[in-house]
């Protein structure tokens, strides 16, 4: 039983890094978004 634990710790472990990294790539690209949006804007105001 404790080998099977042993196996089952892991798999239950990689989800939540994979939902982790999703989240923080998608808070990266709105960052980047945001940015790119304010340069396209001040060089349409300048």
């Amino acid at each position: 039983m404790m080998d099977l634990m042993a196996i089952h710790i892991p798999r239950v472990k990689e989800p939540s890094l994979g939902m982790n990294w999703s989240k923080g790539r998608r808070i990266w690209i709105l960052v980047l978004f945001s940015a790119m949006e304010e340069k396209l804007y001040s060089n349409m105001y300048l």
